[in-house]
């Protein structure tokens, strides 16, 4: 089996070779977007719940952070995991900006 030796910039979307990558918090960042990254202090604009039952919030999170990149606004979206009562695993996504001064 052979592991992938690529990896994608949590901001910029971009494939890196994995040792092109940092991880900070996390989030596996490329040089440009770490330094943006570090600069910057991030709120949470938008947050969701997937499940397999509810995979459409994931995809309106994604258009929203594609048209942040769109109009040159970094963005980066972290998930967590959790299970519900039910025994459903859920991710909870939230979408980050930097928080402006």
């Amino acid at each position: 089996m052979k592991v992938s030796e690529k990896g994608i910039c949590h901001i910029c979307d971009e494939v890196f070779d994995d040792n092109a990558l940092l991880e900070i918090d996390d989030l596996f960042l490329c040089a440009k977007d770490a330094h943006i990254y570090n600069d910057n202090e991030w709120i949470a604009i938008k947050s969701t719940t997937v499940s397999d039952s509810n995979m459409n919030d994931a995809l309106i999170l994604q258009d929203l952070k594609d048209k942040l990149k769109n109009s040159n606004q970094p963005s980066f979206i972290k998930s967590s995991y959790a299970q519900s009562n039910a025994g459903e695993i859920q991710t909870i996504s939230s979408l980050y900006i930097p928080k402006s001064n």
